[in-house]
């Protein structure tokens, strides 16, 4: 059986952490300016370079940031032939049940740990806690 995220909820999912990615970078980046504006003349060297660093990475940043979430909406788990397969816009990652070593809540889902890495299952996976049950087991 596959898990998925519904439709609605990675519209409602994206859209809220579209709308706190930027206030978070807006507010960096208006601080920065102020910084620069008002104080240009007496700040260090290192302080304009960091400054501007600001600025010019934080956009680049909010892309970065926003192309790896939705990758993580649009995730499917399946488990098949004892193993948890996540698929991810196309790309699998793949672990034996038998390796999961710990799952732990964290406040946007679980993490879990195994052999061969870390995987997330995100809240709102349409029978998402018979999932985590069948991974427990």
């Amino acid at each position: 059986m596959k898990y998925l995220i519904s439709e609605e909820r990675k519209a409602k999912a994206i859209k809220k952490n579209r709308v706190f990615m930027s206030l978070n970078y807006g507010v960096g980046v208006i601080i920065a300016s102020i910084a620069i504006l008002t104080k240009f003349n007496t700040l260090p060297i290192e302080k304009l370079f960091f400054f501007f660093g600001i600025i010019l990475i934080a956009p680049i940043a909010w892309w970065y940031f926003d192309r790896n979430f939705r990758n993580k909406v649009n995730s499917e788990y399946e488990i098949l032939n004892g193993k948890l397969i996540i698929t991810e816009n196309g790309k699998q990652k793949t672990t034996e049940l038998q390796s999961i070593k710990k799952i732990t809540k964290i406040p946007s889902g679980h993490r879990i740990i195994s052999n061969n890495g870390t995987f997330y299952i995100l809240n709102g996976v349409e029978n998402g806690e018979e999932l985590i049950s069948k991974l427990e087991k």
